[in-house]
């Protein structure tokens, strides 16, 4: 078992490995690959999405875990070894990487999310993707229609529109983050 391994694909899993969510596209349909990532140095959490003028639709979720035992630089080179290969198997247009946040009482925590940030954006320009950056409260409003909705209520709503027939929701719940990064970039 790999230490820092991509927990992979949530749901059924066709034969290429990844979830799909609903018939392949047409080759015609002008197609934007979307990868959410939702930053942490212990658990960061990532979503693909598809989107084109039919909607969009899941192309893989997962976490990435490195182990909380090794010397930060260790987890730091983890977390960019395996942000390439997620970035090397997904192949996104776009990056969307929801921006730090942490209340003044936890500077350490921040700088910690700071330097995880950081390897996240170094591997997607390693990939010439694009990054942008977007903050979590305009995520959540987007998707449940208040900015300071709580992680659950959020997950909830990810979950109805991301897996309409799962009854329960992905775990960690960093693996629902990303997809819903993604989604609200692709508005």
């Amino acid at each position: 078992q790999r230490r820092c391994g991509r927990a992979g694909p949530i749901g059924r899993a066709g034969r290429s490995g990844r979830f799909r969510t609903s018939a392949p596209r047409r080759a015609s349909d002008p197609v934007v690959r979307i990868l959410g990532v939702d930053p942490g140095l212990r658990v960061t959490g990532y979503g693909a999405i598809e989107t084109d003028a039919r909607g969009m639709r899941l192309v893989e979720a997962g976490v990435i875990a490195p182990a909380p035992s090794l010397p930060l630089e260790r987890r730091l080179r983890d977390l960019f070894d395996e942000m390439r290969a997620v970035l090397g198997a997904v192949e996104p247009d776009v990056m969307v990487v929801e921006e730090l946040w942490t209340a003044y009482r936890n500077p350490t925590t921040a700088v910690l999310m700071g330097h995880a940030r950081g390897v996240i954006c170094l591997a997607a320009a390693a990939h010439d993707v694009r990054v942008r950056h977007l903050v979590h409260s305009l995520v959540k409003r987007a998707l449940v229609g208040s900015g300071g909705a709580r992680k659950q209520q959020v997950k909830q709503m990810v979950v109805r529109s991301t897996f309409p027939t799962r009854s329960r929701s992905p775990s960690p719940s960093r693996t629902s983050s990303g997809p819903r990064s993604a989604s609200r970039a692709s508005r």
